[in-house]
């Protein structure tokens, strides 16, 4: 399979995990976003094709968050809302711990010239499709 297949199946994978994790309610305006079409929002954003939020993040549970239509597409993600929430359910700065891992990863690439490796997002796919603990493994495979 392609680097772009992988990638397109771990999303549809990835989006079903967070949707579950959130409850089919939008993390910006808490709506209830059951039987409704949603988005997977990006904290960080992710740009063309995870160009901007990177490899790392593009599917980072902390990241990612479900969102209304509305929300992600029309307020432009609002991140700053979505950011008050995570973090305060979270108890810490959820957009500060991930733009430190982007600016990570940015100097890391910057000096590898480091491109999407198709064994990383197939570990991931892996991970999902047998409920493996999708966090630790995403820990594992980007050395967090």
């Amino acid at each position: 399979m392609t680097t772009k297949g992988l990638k397109k199946k771990l999303w549809k994978l990835f989006r079903l995990l967070i949707y579950k994790r959130d409850k089919g309610i939008c993390q910006s305006c808490g709506a209830n976003l059951r039987d409704k079409t949603w988005n997977a929002g990006h904290l960080i954003s992710q740009g063309t094709a995870g160009s901007y939020c990177g490899e790392t993040l593009w599917v980072h549970l902390l990241n990612v968050w479900v969102q209304c239509v509305v929300c992600n597409n029309s307020a432009g993600g609002n991140q700053i809302e979505l950011n008050r929430r995570v973090s305060e359910k979270l108890g810490f700065n959820v957009y500060e711990y991930l733009f430190a891992i982007r600016r990570a990863e940015q100097e890391r690439k910057r000096k590898t010239m480091e491109k999407w490796e198709p064994k990383k997002i197939q570990r991931l796919i892996e991970a999902l499709e047998k409920g493996e603990n999708y966090q630790e493994i995403h820990k594992q495979v980007y050395k967090l």
